[in-house]
């Protein structure tokens, strides 16, 4: 993948050793919430709010074949094709295997519009909206896996450390039996 040259000018802000640490690690290893927070801001300071999110999906996209997530990817790809709906249900388990005491996520809703609900966020990640909005941005990665189209909109709660991410598609014939089958 092509990295934008904005993008390549903010990470080359960032300290040598976060850069290092995750090209090393974060194929096989949690990356400090730090980092992923200093990363997050650099791309949302460097590209513009609509390309951010062709940015993130993209690379989310291109990390999904790596070891981390390509196998949750594939599974649930094999076992339901290419559902929306059965995807959304499983990003707790992507989270899980990205995110150590990062809190969690609830999955609720209706095929053609679930409710992604990011609670337990800890103190140290509030106050900070575009990392949000690049995790909002992330999960548009998962109309691509199951081809199709959609959006995803943000609705913020930071009084009581809650992010919400409201997914909105048409669902296919076959999603339409159900949230989780």
């Amino acid at each position: 993948m092509r990295v934008h040259p904005l993008l390549a000018t903010a990470v080359e802000r960032l300290p040598m050793e976060m850069v290092q640490h995750i090209e090393s690690e974060s194929a096989r290893a949690f990356v400090p919430v730090s980092y992923d927070l200093a990363v997050a801001q650099a791309i949302a300071e460097a590209l513009p709010p609509h390309e951010v999110i062709a940015f993130v999906s993209d690379n989310l996209a291109a990390n999904a074949e790596r070891k981390l997530l390509r196998n949750i990817v594939r599974s649930v790809l094999r076992l339901y094709g290419p559902s929306v709906t059965q995807a959304f249900s499983h990003v707790p388990v992507g989270f899980g295997a990205i995110y150590q005491d990062c809190g969690r996520i609830e999955v609720s809703g209706v095929p053609g519009r679930l409710v992604l609900r990011w609670v337990d966020i800890p103190e140290c990640m509030q106050g900070h909206p575009s990392y949000f909005d690049v995790v909002g941005a992330s999960l548009t990665a998962v109309y691509g896996f199951c081809d199709a189209v959609g959006d995803i909109e943000r609705v913020a709660q930071p009084e009581v450390g809650v992010e919400e991410y409201v997914a909105r598609w048409t669902p296919r014939v076959d999603e339409k039996r159900g949230l989780f089958r």
